[in-house]
C-alpha cells in the first residue's frame, strides 16, 4: 500500500490526472471506501487501490455489449 495526501503535488507525482477535490468529495460521501484511509484527521488515497479500480473499470468496459437503438 502506498498512501498519498489529496494534494495536487502528490497527485502529479503519482501520475493521477484528476483534481484532488474530486477524490475528497468521494471520500466524504463514502464512494470507493477501499481507496481511502483517514489517519490523523487527514484523508489519504491508496494509490495501488486506485489503479486496481482503474484496471477493473477498463476490463468491465471491454466486456460491455452495445446495442443499436431504433431511434
Amino acid at each position: 500500500m502506498r498512501y498519498i495526501q489529496l494534494t495536487k503535488e502528490d497527485f502529479e507525482k503519482a501520475g493521477i490526472p484528476f483534481n484532488p477535490k474530486t477524490f475528497y468529495r468521494w471520500a466524504v460521501k463514502g464512494k470507493y471506501p477501499e481507496m481511502f484511509s483517514k489517519i490523523g484527521g487527514r484523508i489519504l488515497l491508496d494509490v495501488e487501490k486506485f489503479y486496481e479500480l482503474v484496471e477493473q473499470n477498463k476490463l468491465s468496459r471491454k466486456n460491455r455489449v452495445y446495442s443499436k437503438s431504433n431511434a
